[in-house]
């Protein structure tokens, strides 16, 4: 079990740092205003609750196999709660959430959410045999 949360946490992290670089360059590029604690936030946040949820699904695999998707669901609502409860706020400081700032939370949630898919499959494929 460490050895699969070892692997998870290395490709997710290993995905979200290469977002964020490309991520920044971008707003950089193009001369978008963000202070960089939000794109911190944003891409620390997803990387925790991923963790998380990718965590709860493997503790519970064994008895509740069946519900591994259901978990998942939950847990995607729940970095959705998260986001309006506390980045959105953060967002709205200045009053204005544009696509640019909208996308500093969405991307990172994209990529974590593509690799919990994934690690989700793969567990679902070990209940089976």
């Amino acid at each position: 079990m460490i050895k699969k949360t070892l692997i998870f946490l290395i490709v997710l992290a290993g995905a979200l740092l290469t977002t964020i670089f490309f991520h920044l360059a971008i707003f950089y590029a193009w001369n978008l205003p963000i202070k960089p604690e939000v794109f911190i936030i944003c891409y620390l946040g997803n990387l925790l609750m991923a963790f998380i949820i990718y965590l709860s699904m493997l503790l519970l695999a064994k008895n509740y196999g069946k519900y591994l998707g259901f978990i998942f669901l939950f847990g995607s609502i729940f970095k959705f709660a998260v986001f309006f409860a506390i980045i959105q706020p953060v967002l709205l400081q200045d009053g204005t959430v544009g696509r640019a700032r909208f996308f500093v939370f969405f991307i990172p949630y994209l990529v974590s959410l593509f690799v919990e898919t994934y690690a989700l499959v793969k567990l679902l494929r070990e209940q089976e045999s």
